[in-house]
């Protein structure tokens, strides 16, 4: 049996939490969370389910100053399905779907140790055709707490000529 990928919903934002708490390179956020996020941004987030069961997530939202890019915030797979190519599908649907109601960048801030998401990332732009870039956005001494610094990852233009 193949994947859906399908938006969350409310009922989904359990299984959503306990992926992120097993996946250990997300920063950590109540249950809480994810609820308000399979209300307010199920649009631009995607789950991969089999049998109903969630394997994979990815939420994200339009950035409120640059309504054409679309921020991704997390993405977890199950161990499962880890390498298997369900996150780069995962994210390849999501962004064709935003795509198509005017997203034009895809963004994430990722820890520069993270090679999986980077891979995930630069997989994305190869599908696109088009450019990947990445700069230092938030440096460990703008975290309160002990926190690794952010790098922007940004995928982009996303053109009716470079869709696949």
């Amino acid at each position: 049996m193949s994947y859906t990928y399908a938006h969350p919903s409310i009922s989904d934002a359990t299984s959503i939490y306990h992926l992120a708490q097993r996946t250990p390179q997300l920063d950590r956020y109540p249950e809480y969370f994810y609820l308000l996020w399979c209300r307010d941004f199920k649009k631009t987030s995607l789950v991969a389910k089999k049998s109903e069961h969630i394997a994979g997530f990815i939420i994200g939202y339009l950035r409120p100053d640059d309504p054409q890019t679309l921020l991704l915030w997390q993405q977890a797979m199950s161990k499962e399905i880890i390498n298997k190519g369900i996150g780069i599908k995962l994210l390849y649907h999501l962004t064709r779907q935003c795509s198509l109601k005017g997203t034009r960048f895809i963004e994430a801030t990722i820890d520069p140790n993270n090679k999986g998401a980077e891979r995930t990332l630069r997989g994305i732009s190869k599908l696109f055709n088009t450019e990947f870039s990445k700069e230092d956005i938030f440096d460990e001494n703008l975290f309160s707490t002990n926190h690794h610094k952010e790098v922007l990852v940004r995928v982009g233009p996303l053109a009716e000529g470079n869709k696949p």
